[in-house]
């Protein structure tokens, strides 16, 4: 399909219609759309994607379903920014006819990842989040699924966007149909064991990263995770445990050493221990100096 693709765009090389090539007039801007959309979700070859797509907002600045297909590879190379000017540019064209599911779901995409870039600033609101429930909104309303686009795939963005937005029973519903029904159980338990700590469901909680553990037995964050919840449940060893095992894994999250620390200074009285967990947390974060 690739190939044929590639031999149509030479053959029109730049013209608007190539009439003769097959039964029906094809247009220049339509090939340059399907190869990259054959680059983008068939190859997962973003850069060559985004070297056509170029090309077809160059030829046809007009075709707005070329701006949200660049938009959404920006989206896919962590472009947040690029992305959603794209996709903005696509819906001033008028309402989205061409996959509007999938392109609300990534303006949503990129403004949730807009805002997990400005956690921890002193200005930081959540401006971003709030955009980004409503494009979920607007994604699951148009719905299709022509598009690739799951509705747990919005429920689980949507989950994880109300989490951080402290809409702690929004959240909870999205994610629990997520793990009832979904290849993206582990991301949808992680925010569940995350949103029961928070409501101080801690036995909930820990059923949640037990599971997750037993699942991915190397992953440091969930570890770090329940040390957490051990840690709020004042079962320090529980926490130590689990605190120790995430560090020797990789974990470079800076609550995890400062609340070992916290441990190691009140509960074991080994201070020199703590003093170190302290100066790397300082190290990861400053806030935590």
């Amino acid at each position: 399909a690739v190939d044929d693709l590639i031999l149509a765009k030479d053959l029109l090389n730049g013209k608007s219609y190539y009439p003769s090539f097959f039964a029906d007039a094809i247009t220049y801007t339509v090939v340059l759309s399907n190869l990259g959309h054959y680059y983008t979700n068939n190859l997962e070859d973003y850069e060559k994607s985004l070297t056509v797509l170029n090309e077809l907002i160059d030829f046809d600045p007009e075709f707005a379903y070329g701006w949200a297909q660049r938009g959404m590879v920006y989206v896919e190379l962590d472009e947040f920014r690029l992305g959603l000017e794209d996709i903005e540019k696509a819906k001033s064209f008028g309402p989205l006819t061409n996959y509007a599911d999938k392109i609300f779901y990534y303006s949503g995409v990129a403004l949730f990842e807009l805002g997990e870039l400005e956690l921890g600033n002193f200005d930081y609101d959540k401006s971003h989040y709030f955009q980004a429930i409503g494009e979920f909104n607007k994604a699951e309303a148009v719905l299709t699924g022509e598009s690739g686009i799951d509705i747990n795939d919005i429920r689980n963005q949507r989950g994880w966007t109300n989490l951080r937005l402290q809409k702690l029973s929004e959240a909870e519903s999205d994610l629990v149909q997520v793990t009832e029904d979904s290849g993206l159980y582990e991301s949808a338990l992680n925010a569940l064991g995350s949103i029961h700590r928070k409501q101080l469901k801690y036995d909930l909680a820990l059923k949640s990263y037990d599971e997750l553990i037993r699942m991915a037995p190397f992953e440091n964050t969930y570890y770090s995770n329940r040390g957490n919840v051990h840690y709020e449940k004042e079962d320090y060893m529980s926490a130590l445990r689990d605190y120790d095992k995430a560090i020797e894994l990789g974990s470079d999250w800076p609550p995890t050493f400062y609340n070992r620390g916290i441990i190691l200074e009140y509960e074991l009285n080994e201070y020199t221990a703590a003093s170190k967990d302290y100066a790397e947390a300082c190290r990861l974060d400053r806030n935590y100096c």
